[in-house]
């Protein structure tokens, strides 16, 4: 029997069947099969413990594993799964809850059962909410804090554990048999066939788009359905309290309470954004369900139907991929549907205004959801107008910019805004959009920038070919098809590997989906396996950045199609479970001190939780830029700060958790507003880790923040820059980093290079932090040094208890020459006066229940929490002293090394600390040496008995040297 090969059809079914070996067998769900941990486990209840493991990028949840294990009162052994690859930490999460836990050695074991590694308990450190860790006969017993909620201890190693991933492990997960599967099934289905006898070739292709031509709207309409259940519809979750669930509950919250954009609002989303937030706050549920069922249905069949002029076959392909793909990541379908309504309904010359009309409805409608969108509609109604110039046709290049600006006006009063406020809108978006690559970038890894410049210049190739070959005559219809795919490229590239975590799905998405679509439009006038080449290689890069995502595909359009069918098919049961769901967050997250502090006055949250607030039933009043995060330039800075300075518009108590994002220091978010806080505001009160600040009744004019110039000054990058440690006023940095013109190249073709500021303490510690180019442009407070809560809350009473010693600025290895120059600035906030700290604040801050009579320190007295209780930085060798009483027969506390003294390189040789009486007598004495035992790390109690009329020295002595002896005193109570 004859055969017809396809050789081009061999080549594209090769790198398929390659790829789906590839995802098989090596996704994260298999490999994690090769590889276990064993932890002996006893807790004193029943809980859920997750294990994540650091393979070079931290703790990450697609890299961890979680099970149920029961309560126990002898240790069983717990398998975990492991992903191969270097190993360089372990982290256990026992509770969700306040509990005990007894932990047993870690021990790690490949598929057959061979042991690799086993890592004592002896190597265990706490991270997180952690009250006690004791050792004691190849055991450690973990005693979580009171109200703990994410406990963790961690075991991490100086050398990285290489676990290897070898192609005889590939071929056992079923990788080679996978490939070879994909393969026959590829060649006998759709590249090699049977021919009868007298029978012309006909194609798969050909046969497919027969069916097609006799029941068109029936797979069409099946499509539409498939794309917009599984694919655009986005079920509204229950409100929580974390950043990206935040800002999305912020943009339903402006809805709800009208606030303007360009005014109340700014923000780089539009008045339109609360119809796409993934997490919703009761209010507007009934028409996020309406808009779910009614407007993603029309913009599913809209995608569709923008898919005419694509040939039957390569239309069932596109619309299939994209109904597998393009739900994954929500801007890729959004970009995507915008492309191909620009592609079928706005740019060719055939197309009618039945067509360009209902096109332009929605692009107004998408600008005013994103303000990227807006950037990209405008730019292809541009194009189109000017494709119809060069045609001659001076109506249709006149008319569609003038329904643009009409229906962009008709969705912005709809939306209840006021039209003088559109320039302020687009020129605030802009300002956020200028400054967002030096602020948000995220480097991906190196195998991922590989895969996506390769990506990039596959595509970029083409579309050249595409440039250079095209026909004059054509080029009217041509061109502007080239341009409009550059540009949406352009942008996919930019957003995805700006910010590239999970954005760079954006970009390979986006690039997949454009080249299965165009050659409908730009005919390809070269080898076909050449253009289809270049989707594996963008799916490739899907893979080497998650390499799960791609293998649970069509899993989670199954889930998601069942999602859609419950939810909106029976929305009162949805309703009542999503309301029950949001109950239990609010009970989870309640917090009743600061509800009855605040009543029913306005509050703000800094930085970007405010689902503290809406779950708390607070009177949320944000400031305009409502995430501290993106409040990175000069004037984004004076906008929240002129706001802060209003008795109008200022809210009246502030809630802090004061986490940024990137490992930022975080007094450079929001940098002016920060620094004006001590004038403005008070602390009031402290829950669950939260700092709430209520309006002094006294406020100082609006002054801008003014600052007195000290210095300004040239500097080599890695050169310290002193700064003064006598001064009572705020000290203010700028600093200017000029990039070269490699640097600046690098900004426009991919992003701006890292920097990177190193915090050099008076104590000897230095933090290294990520620097904001722009906002450091405008400048922050580096004196005092506020990196965490409890420095801000001393900040906020005006006191000053971690001084800096000096500054300086560093680029990562090898990246100097994308720098020129850098310049700094130091000066004063006159304005912002800090107090000294004195003996008696101890009592105030509940260090002790008596005031100190002297405090005798190396380096300035520092405030922090240890386990939620307030405790003093005592570096040794200190001494801290107690007047005489005579009441006072029992002294009591805690005391201990602070967590960083002996993690993560530090290497203190232990502190010996001692009770005294005044004249030198030692009443109880303990040295801690943690880096050698870790029953020395974490806090520590102590009782000691006093002589009646004796005064008590508390003192912490150094071993050989003081270097890292970050010792401290918490919980000191003299009782009779």
């Amino acid at each position: 029997m004859p055969f017809r090969l396809h050789a081009q059809g061999l080549f594209i079914a090769l790198g398929l069947g390659l790829l789906a070996g590839l995802i098989g067998a090596t996704s994260g769900n298999a490999r994690r099969a090769l590889y276990r941990v064993e932890i002996p486990l006893a807790p004193d209840r029943a809980a859920q413990m997750q294990v994540f493991w650091d393979q070079g990028q931290g703790y990450r949840e697609d890299q961890s594993g979680r099970i149920t294990v029961p309560a126990g009162a002898q240790p069983t052994t717990f398998t975990f799964p492991l992903a191969p690859g270097p190993v360089h930490g372990i982290r256990l999460d026992p509770f969700t809850t306040t509990g005990q836990v007894v932990v047993g050695p870690a021990v790690i074991r490949d598929s057959t059962g061979a042991e690799w590694e086993r890592l004592d308990v002896t190597q265990l450190s706490p991270l997180n909410q952690i009250e006690t860790l004791q050792i004691a006969e190849g055991q450690a017993t973990l005693v979580t804090t009171d109200a703990a909620n994410d406990p963790s201890v961690e075991w991490r190693l100086a050398t990285p554990i290489q676990l290897p991933f070898g192609p005889k492990a590939w071929w056992q997960l079923g990788g080679g048999p996978a490939l070879i599967v994909a393969l026959i099934t590829a060649a006998l289905i759709g590249f090699a066939f049977p021919l009868r006898k007298g029978e012309t070739p006909q194609t798969p292709g050909a046969r497919v788009a027969a069916l097609g031509r006799r029941w068109p709207w029936l797979g069409l309409g099946a499509a539409t359905l498939v794309i917009w259940a599984g694919t655009l519809v986005s079920l509204p979750l229950p409100p929580t309290t974390y950043l990206d669930p935040s800002w999305q509950q912020a943009m339903v919250w402006a809805r709800l309470h009208d606030l303007q954009f360009g005014r109340d609002v700014i923000f780089t989303a539009g008045p339109w954004s609360w119809l796409f937030s993934n997490f919703y706050i009761d209010g507007l549920l009934g028409a996020k369900l309406l808009w779910e069922a009614l407007g993603k249905l029309a913009l599913a069949a809209a995608l569709v139907a923008s898919t005419r002029d694509v040939p039957g076959v390569r239309r069932a392909v596109l619309l299939a991929t994209f109904a597998l793909l393009g739900g994954l990541v929500l801007d890729v379908w959004i970009i995507l549907l915008i492309t191909f309504l620009g592609l079928s309904a706005v740019l060719p010359a055939r197309a009618g205004w039945r067509a360009i009309v209902p096109t332009l409805l929605v692009f107004t409608f998408f600008a005013q959801v994103k303000f990227t969108l807006a950037v990209l509609t405008l730019a292809i109604v541009g194009l189109g107008s000017l494709a119809s110039l060069w045609r001659r046709d001076w109506r249709r290049a006149l008319l569609m910019p003038g329904i643009y600006v009409a229906a962009f006006l008709g969705w912005w009063l709809l939306a209840g805004q006021n039209p003088i406020r559109i320039l302020r809108w687009a020129s605030m978006s802009l300002e956020i959009s200028g400054g967002y690559a030096s602020a948000m970038g995220v480097d991906p890894s190196p195998s991922v920038l590989a895969a996506g410049v390769a990506t990039l210049a596959g595509f970029g190739w083409y579309l050249w070919r595409q440039l250079v070959t095209t026909p004059a005559a054509e080029r009217p219809d041509r061109w502007p098809v080239i341009a409009l795919t550059a540009g949406v490229t352009f942008i996919a590239w930019k957003h995805g590997f700006t910010r590239a975590d999970g954005h760079v799905m954006i970009f390979f998405f986006t690039v997949t989906l454009l080249i299965v679509m165009l050659p409908a439009y730009l005919p390809t006038r070269s080898r076909i396996w050449r253009v289809e080449l270049i989707p594996l290689i963008a799916l490739s890069g899907v893979w080497l950045a998650d390499d799960t995502l791609l293998a649970n595909a069509t899993s989670i359009l199954r889930g998601r199609l069942h999602a859609t069918s419950q939810g909106l098919g029976r929305p009162q049961q949805f309703l009542a479970w999503w309301r029950s769901a949001a109950e239990s967050e609010k009970e989870r997250v309640a917090l009743p001190a600061i509800r009855e502090a605040v009543g029913s006055d306005t509050i703000d949250f800094i930085n970007a939780e405010q689902g503290w607030l809406m779950l708390n039933d607070l009177a949320y009043h944000p400031r305009p830029v409502p995430q501290s995060y993106s409040v990175y330039t000069p004037e984004l800075m004076s906008r929240n700060l002129g706001w802060l300075q209003r008795d109008d518009r200022a809210a009246e108590y502030l809630l802090f958790n004061y986490a940024t994002i990137d490992g930022r220091y975080a007094a450079q978010d929001d940098a002016l507003l920060i620094a004006d806080l001590p004038r403005r505001y008070e602390p009031v009160a402290r829950e669950r880790n939260l700092l709430l600040a209520r309006r002094r009744d006294e406020q100082p004019p609006a002054d801008g923040l003014r600052r007195e110039l000290l210095t300004r000054a040239n500097v080599a990058f890695g050169a310290p820059i002193t700064l003064p440690t006598d001064r009572l006023e705020a000290m203010w940095l700028k600093l200017f980093p000029v990039p070269s013109g490699l640097g600046r190249l690098r900004a426009a073709a991919y992003k701006p290079p890292e920097l990177y500021l190193i915090v050099r303490e008076i104590n000897g510690h230095e933090t290294r932090h990520r620097l904001v180019p722009a906002a450091a442009a405008e400048g922050f407070v580096v004196q005092p040094y506020l990196p965490d809560l409890d420095s801000l809350e001393a900040f906020l009473r005006q006191e000053a208890p971690r001084q800096v010693e000096s500054v300086r600025v560093e680029h990562p290895a090898g990246e100097g020459e994308y720098w020129s120059d850098l310049v700094y600035e130091l000066a004063t906030v006159p304005a912002v006066r800090l107090n000294e700290l004195k003996p008696t604040d101890l009592v105030r801050r509940g260090i002790a229940n008596v005031p100190a009579l002297e405090l005798n320190l190396p380096v300035p007295a520092e405030f922090f929490s240890v386990d939620g209780a307030p405790a003093l930085l005592a570096h040794s060798p200190g001494r801290v002293r107690f007047a005489a009483s005579e009441k006072a027969r029992s002294l009591t506390g805690r005391f201990g090394l602070r967590e960083g003294s002996y993690t993560q390189g530090a290497r203190t040789d232990g502190v010996t600390f001692a009770v005294r009486s005044a004249d030198g007598e030692q009443l109880w004495s303990r040295r801690l040496e943690p880096v050698a035992s870790a029953g020395d790390r974490g806090p520590q109690t102590f009782t000691v008995t006093i002589p009646a009329g004796t005064a008590v020295e508390l003192t912490t002595e150094p071993g050989s040297n003081a270097d890292w002896d970050w010792s401290y005193w918490s919980r000191l109570e003299f009782t009779p």
